[in-house]
């Protein structure tokens, strides 16, 4: 038996990389859409999508932590803004590349323009918090123009020295500031204001909950209305109907409602105020009635841009209940204009109070576009022979229920980090992030084939095409792989929040669902990724927002349900809140990514800690079982997510229960505590109702209502115990693993981008490798599409991201984990070697994936025939292989590395 160390093949997989053909994506055109062309670069919380201009480069910045919203509501992801610079030079550009390279995680722009070469690289570091570019040239003083630092919500912008500094705060009172230096080489620099630039922030309202006692003068919002803010909604508090500041004519107002008409919002002053004061405005034309106990006590002229607000002040008189109201004077009244009302505030004062002017916030007249403000400051450079930019971010988000989710302001610890970067040279920065992304990304790579060099040569979009009108690209397929592992890297960190929708990039603050959390699959399929292709310092995000949800959504279960323990609903957003219906099996759901960490890492102080989260959900489901006349334990009325009736026993409940209950006894075992607990819950799990067929061989969906063959719906959920669970099975339960197989027939190839990911997962877990890698196929298809869509049209955008669409990077995640699941799976007890293998990939190799029992796995295969697999464990482990039918056990010892033969033998 040939022994090497652990530690030599480690580096050694960390130093071999695969061709470029399937590390790095490029196009010869700057992006004309950050979502659909653009390629990001995360540090985890920060995130950055240049475009790559030559006249005008744009550069969105996110930070991961921007959310409004509250304990009561869930909010939203909000964008940060962008950078803008303008080049002085002018004339025909040649050469023109924009790339991406996965094996740094560093985007390069290359071009040349009257004889000039330009070169822009930039990357997003985790150590150093901050994202940085730098623009050089091969002529000196080649570098000429204007840069601007811009906020989507309407933060004060100044200038200390070379930096541009944006300090705000959002509606819910978090603080938020970011902070761009700029840095030259050769040349001048100075910042340059229009008139009415600011040289310091302008003090801005203090956020407090609104408490209507009469006691003072209050703003209000849709919280207190009689409608709350609806999830989906043409409605806001505190901004315009899709997020953007409350700008009036050079004033921003911090506090204000949004609302289409014929929509009406009714307060209850219960006579306790004695004015009601307001700047009106309009998205397309309308009347403002304002209703005194349902009497009209007022009617606006006629109200339009926001250009030209109408200042309103009505006395109350004493009214018990105000309601708000608009009458359209659209000319085309098939069309609902918008009512904005800005500063809306009760004064109790008995005399008429004085007008309240909101903020003054002149703006320049740079225009980069829809939603986008600019205020008169820019930091301009001439004659340069280069320049650096170093940019951080923050906020006064602080991941405690107990300290109300607000820690200090973010100034120092933003300062800090630009102050330390700066400080360095471009080389020792460069050398900090590729020392901290390659050892992370180089674990693992998989090698399915070689394209034809013509193709492979060409810009990754273009290669997209082709692959869509039936070109064989095996290596864009291993892109794609590639690709997903970096963007999890890029959107994941220890110590910050986990990947949500869209990982950390967005230039929304009305983002598709939110941006959010999304508890019935989204979240979960995240992560999933992160144990099988050894990326477990991703996770550690996910467990610490599940740790730290569960205070608060203790108390909400407790007072949903009347039951211990914690569950939490459909949608999530950081302050505890959450909209939708409650999914309770989401707490089964996520206890497995906790369970799985530890059964593909095998950590013990790691499983110490989740241990009682895990017997918390536990908790939560005792009481909330039931015999039916059979004897078997179902769940209560619940829903399969997102469609269907809502009833007991449902398949998506029962099958992660069945799981929860699995795991946590392993645990218990594993820690040997609570062993009469554990008897106890054992002993539920084998009475729980288990997976059933239906009337057309199809797994069911419900217990009660019957599933429709031809039902297409997006949501797979009564087969998540053939993935990512193990209670189904192709050699276990074969029954039951040939009704899911009728059901996914039945479902169909075509979906949405995640769904088309897991039901990749699924055919791979029935051992079909052609099924799973026709929905792999389906994923690469170019899409342009960026609106929502819920049934179809899942594919890929020319930059590669997932398609829903639009973005959303679950479906980038989820395929890296089904063609994982291609090559090598390990919940059954077994490593199966091969055990889905698309006729597609005759021939490949993969590197550095992890199976259950804390195992590292390399695999060779020709001729679709196993040529060797090598195992390595840490500590030493002990196990058993399969491949297709024959099994062999194994022993690796402790930092060793063993390989086998097609037969299984040690070598």
């Amino acid at each position: 038996m040939k022994k090497t160390p652990f530690v030599c093949a480690l580096l050694g997989a960390a130093l071999t990389m695969p061709s470029s053909a399937q590390n790095l994506l490029w196009s010869d055109r700057p992006a004309s859409n950050w979502m659909s062309e653009g390629f990001p670069v995360g540090s985890g919380e920060l995130g950055a999508v240049p475009l790559g201009g030559t006249e005008v480069e744009r550069i969105l910045v996110n930070e991961k932590t921007m959310w409004v919203g509250d304990e009561d509501y869930i909010g939203s992801y909000q964008a940060l803004g962008d950078i803008f610079i303008r080049f002085a030079e002018k004339g025909e550009v040649t050469n023109y590349r924009r790339e991406l390279d996965l094996t740094r995680a560093v985007q390069t722009i290359t071009y040349q323009q009257n004889g000039i070469s330009y070169k822009r690289e930039i990357f997003a570091s985790y150590p150093a918090g901050l994202v940085v570019m730098r623009m050089t040239a091969d002529k000196p003083g080649s570098y000429t123009g204007q840069v601007w630092l811009t906020d989507k919500h309407a933060a004060d912008i100044v200038a200390e020295g070379s930096d541009l500094v944006a300090t705000g705060m959002l509606n819910n009172g978090l603080e938020f500031e970011s902070r761009l230096r700029i840095v030259n080489s050769g040349g001048t620099i100075e910042p340059v204001r229009e008139p009415g630039a600011l040289d310091a922030p302008a003090p801005r309202m203090k956020w407090e909950p609104v408490v209507l006692d009469g006691s003072k003068p209050v703003y209000l919002s849709l919280s207190e209305s009689d409608i709350p803010i609806p999830y989906h909604r043409k409605s806001n508090s505190h901004a315009l109907p899709m997020g953007e500041p409350l700008l009036f004519h050079g004033a921003f107002y911090e506090r204000g409602i949004s609302f289409e008409l014929p929509r009406t919002y009714t307060f209850k002053p219960e006579g306790k105020y004695e004015w009601l004061t307001f700047h009106a405005a309009a998205k397309g034309s309308l009347k403002v009635q304002v209703y005194a106990d349902d009497v009209l006590i007022h009617e606006s002229p006629n109200v339009t841009t926001p250009d030209e607000p109408v200042y309103v002040s009505v006395p109350l008189k004493g009214a018990k209940t105000i309601r708000v109201a608009g009458v359209s004077t659209m000319e085309d009244q098939t069309k609902n204009p918008i009512a904005i009302l800005a500063n809306l505030r009760l004064s109790p004062s008995a005399e008429e109070p004085a007008k309240d002017p909101g903020v003054p916030y002149p703006l320049s007249k740079q225009n980069f576009g829809r939603y986008i403000t600019v205020t008169p400051l820019s930091m301009d450079f001439e004659n340069c022979d280069s320049l650096t930019l170093f940019f951080s971010a923050g906020t006064s988000y602080l991941p405690d229920f107990a300290k109300g989710w607000r820690g200090p302001h973010p100034r120092e610890r933003v300062l800090a980090a630009v102050d330390r970067a700066a400080g360095q040279s471009w080389e020792a920065l460069l050398s900090a992030h590729e020392n901290d992304y390659k050892p992370l990304f180089g674990r693992v790579s998989l090698n399915v084939g070689t394209t034809d060099p013509a193709l492979a040569a060409k810009p990754t979009g273009d290669r997209l095409q082709a692959c869509q009108d039936g070109a064989f690209d095996p290596e864009l397929e291993a892109l794609l792989f590639n690709y997903g592992r970096y963007l999890l890297v890029a959107s994941s960190r220890i110590g910050g929040l986990p990947a949500n929708l869209q990982g950390v990039w967005n230039d929304s603050n009305m983002p598709p669902w939110g941006c959010d959390y999304h508890a019935d699959l989204n979240l979960q399929m995240n992560y999933w990724p992160s144990y099988v292709t050894n990326l477990g310092e991703c996770f550690p995000p996910l467990e610490d927002w599940i740790r730290n949800g569960i205070p608060i959504w203790t108390i909400k279960t407790k007072k949903e349900f009347d039951l211990p323990g914690w569950t939490l609903r459909g949608a999530n957003g950081v302050f505890g809140a959450g909209g939708w219906h409650y999914v309770p099996a989401a707490n089964a759901w996520f206890c497995q990514n906790l369970w799985d960490q530890y059964a593909f890492f095998e950590d013990k102080a790691y499983l110490e800690r989740i241990y009682p989260i895990m017997q918390s959900a536990v908790e939560f489901w005792v009481p909330r079982l039931s015999e039916n006349k059979d004897g078997k334990l179902i769940t209560a009325k619940d829903h399969s997510p997102e469609h269907g009736p809502s009833e007991p026993g449902v398949a998506f409940a029962q099958q992660l229960v069945w799981d929860l209950f699995g795991n946590f006894v392993r645990a218990s075992e594993i820690l040997d505590r609570d062993p009469e607990f554990r008897a106890q819950i054992a002993e539920m799990r084998s009475r729980l109702l288990g997976p059933q067929i239906g009337a057309h061989g199809q797994l069911r969906e419900w217990m009660i209502t019957e599933d429709k063959p031809t039902e297409k719906h997006r949501h797979t959920s009564h087969l998540v115990g053939l993935y990512p669970g193990n209670q189904i099975t192709p050699r276990g339960t074969p029954e039951l693993a040939a009704a899911a197989a009728v059901t996914l027939n039945g479902r169909g190839d075509d979906s949405t981008g995640w769904a088309l990911a897991w039901r990749s997962a699924l055919w791979a877990r029935l051992h079909n490798g052609d099924r799973a890698y026709k929905l792999l196929r389906n994923q690469l298809r170019l899409t342009t599409k960026t609106g929502i869509g819920y049934f179809e049209g899942g594919a890929s955008y020319a930059n590669l991201l997932c398609a829903h669409p639009p973005f959303q990077i679950d479906g980038n995640l989820g395929i890296v984990a089904a063609m994982s699941e291609m090559v090598l799976q390990s919940h059954t007890g077994e490593i199966e070697l091969l055990p889905a293998l698309p006729s597609a990939w005759p021939e490949g190799s993969v590197k550095g994936l992890r199976a259950r029992g804390g195992f590292e796995i390399d695999l060779e295969w020709k001729d679709a025939k196993l040529v060797s697999t090598t195992l390595r464990h840490s500590e030493g482990g002990k196990g058993t292989l399969r491949y297709k039918e024959k099994t062999a056990s194994f022993e690796v010892g402790k930092g060793q590395s063993v390989r086998f033969s097609p037969d299984l033998k040690p070598l």
